[in-house]
């Protein structure tokens, strides 16, 4: 959903999701893509729906493992 009400649909949000990954040099992870969602195209988007979207696109990157002693 956008801030003045409209509802846009979840293809429509993974094609933006897809031209951002491709146009951006650098790998964001589901948080900040969800920002940059917000921000471009005055969405409504938590960054729950931004991984779920992600994870169906598979375009979510390998976390760092933790070390332990």
């Amino acid at each position: 959903m956008t801030k003045d009400g409209r509802k846009i649909s979840n293809e429509q949000i993974k094609a933006w999701l897809l031209e951002l990954v491709e146009s951006e040099g650098r790998e964001y992870g589901y948080k900040r893509l969800a920002r940059c969602l917000q921000d471009r195209h005055q969405l409504v988007l938590g960054k729950k729906k931004a991984y779920r979207l992600c994870k169906e696109l598979q375009i979510l990157h390998v976390q760092w493992a933790v070390k332990t002693k």
